[in-house]
This record gives structure tokens, sequence and C-alpha cells, in this order.
């Protein structure tokens, strides 16, 4: 009868074992790793603390900055990089709250239409993206070119904000606890020559209503929807775009 018990006794020791040593080997990764005993609680300090640190920013400025000044004198760059966040900050707070009367009036037609569509598709799809509690961090210059006819100047803004996309009220991406450290590029667009422009879809102008791209900058009615187009003028620095990164 004494023998009986082993057969249960024997491999109930193993697991408990075998239990301990895991528990062990956990603890001891979770120290050398977070700190912690606890795993969870080390994951979750790790979580914290990436959502606490800004993302580094592509800075090319001390490479392009000399050379805009030298291009355009005359050029307020800090003001461009305040207008690109006022224009973002607005455009998302419009996205998340899916109501494009949010936009602000200096928000330029092109990514008026942009918002429009976006908001669109996110309603197509039953989706709300949210960019809750925005905290701006910094702006700094990413790229210019300068092409036939045209020149474009690119920024990259740093923020955080507690980021996520929901679906019937369940969280499919980003974390409404934890704020997220996005990256998001601003694109400027300022037009020398229209004729020297070859490619004119590269203008990135889009008609406000329809979204139709305009080949031409003195057009004043939409080719396609003929609705009535506001004149875009030469040797303005435009906002055109903007992109997470």
């Amino acid at each position: 009868m004494p023998y009986n018990y082993l057969f249960w006794i024997i491999p109930l020791v193993i697991i408990l074992g075998t239990f301990a040593y895991i528990t062990q080997k956990i603890r001891y990764f979770s120290r050398q790793l977070f700190g912690t005993n606890s795993l969870i609680e080390g994951l979750r300090q790790e979580k914290l603390a990436q959502s606490n640190t800004p993302r580094s920013l592509n800075s090319m400025e001390p490479v392009y900055l000399p050379m805009i000044k030298k291009d355009f004198p005359g050029l307020n760059i800090d003001e461009l990089k305040k207008k690109a966040e006022r224009v973002l900050q607005s455009s998302l707070q419009a996205i998340s709250s899916q109501k494009v009367d949010l936009l602000s009036a200096e928000v330029p037609d092109e990514i008026r239409q942009k918002v429009i569509t976006e908001i669109g598709d996110l309603k197509e799809q039953g989706l709300k993206q949210y960019y809750d509690q925005v905290k701006l961090h910094r702006t700094v210059i990413n790229d210019y070119k300068k092409e036939e006819g045209l020149v474009r100047l690119t920024f990259q803004t740093g923020l955080e904000s507690f980021a996520r996309i929901e679906k019937d009220g369940k969280v499919l991406s980003g974390d409404a606890n934890f704020r997220s450290q996005l990256v998001f590029a601003s694109q400027y667009l300022y037009v020398q020559d229209e004729k020297k422009v070859k490619d004119k879809t590269a203008l990135g102008l889009t008609c406000p209503q329809c979204g139709a791209p305009i080949t031409s900058l003195g057009n004043k009615v939409c080719a396609y929807c003929s609705s009535t187009i506001q004149e875009v003028n030469l040797h303005v620095w435009r906002l055109t775009d903007f992109r997470l990164v």
C-alpha cells in the first residue's frame, strides 16, 4: 500500500520542483532586466517608461538651415514650425472627434481634404481614431529639396498622446492608459515657377470639395466637380501635407 502513494507523490514533487525552478528563473530574469522580482510589474514599468520618453527626431537642421537661410534670407523658420504644429493639433482634434468643423481657419484646403478623407475612411470601417491630451515636444527640419520649379521643406514634430484605434468599444491598437510617443512629418511647398514643374501631381494640391488633383495653379474651377478653387499664389510657403512617421 505505501508504494501506491509513490505513484502520485513522486510526479507531484517533480512538478512542484519544476515550478519552483521556473519561478526562480523568472524572478532572476526579471531582476536582471527590470530590477524587480515580478515580471508583470517589470513589464508595466518598462511600458510606463517608454510612454514617457519622447521619440528621437531625425533633425537635419545643421545641414539644411544654412542652405535655407541662403536661399530665403527673410524666411521665418520658427513661424513655419509653429504653424505646422497648430495645423497638426487642429487636424488630430478633428480626426479624434470626427468633426471637420473643429478644424481651425488656418488649416489649408489640401490638409482639410486629407482630414475629411481620413474621417470618411474611419467611419466606413466602423473605426474611431483617438488622439487624447496631445502634448507637443518639439519640431525640427527634416528635409529640404529643390526640384524643378518648386521647393519642398519637411518638418518632423514629436508629440505624446493617449492615442488608440477602437472598434465597437474595443481597443485594436494603442492604449487608453499609456501615452504613445509619436512623430509626424509636415510638408511645406514653395512654387517658384509652375512652368518648370514637369510632374504637375508634384504640386500636391487637391480640390477642397472632391479631392481631385489640381494640375494648374491658375485653375479657378475644379475640372472634376466644377467647384470654385481659390487661386494659389506663387512664391508663398504652403503647408500641403502631414503624415505619421
